[in-house]
């Protein structure tokens, strides 16, 4: 079998502390717990939202979050779940694709006060 070898210099920007790749429910947690700890954090999605399938592919909901009587989930599912019940978001649907996104968008962008926004 005959061998090839490669060879490229790549240019490397060393001034993140904190790369995530992939804006679903667990990039935004990564995200947001990084930039809430100072870290300098670069979160990276493919698509125009934030949310994964629950935003993008149109999915209701991430996951059962109660039982009837009690949470289920805590950290950013409880978050989304429960601002997403007041102002504006109430009259969207708590379960819209668009509600789910702004309020991720809106806890990362409070995380991350330095971070830019790319589309």
């Amino acid at each position: 079998m005959k061998k090839i070898k490669f060879s490229r210099s790549l240019p490397c920007d060393d001034t993140w502390d904190v790369i995530v790749v992939g804006g679903g429910p667990a990039g935004c947690a990564a995200a947001a717990a990084a930039g809430r700890e100072g870290a300098k954090t670069l979160l990276i999605e493919a698509t125009g939202s934030l949310g994964g399938m629950g935003t993008n592919g149109l999915i209701p909901a991430w996951c059962p979050f109660s039982d009837g009587k009690d949470m289920l989930y805590r950290g950013i599912g409880e978050r989304v779940f429960n601002e997403c019940k007041t102002g504006i978001f109430c009259h969207i649907g708590i379960e819209s694709p668009i509600a789910i996104s702004l309020k991720l968008n809106a806890i990362c962008a409070a995380a991350m006060p330095t971070a830019k926004s790319r589309m």
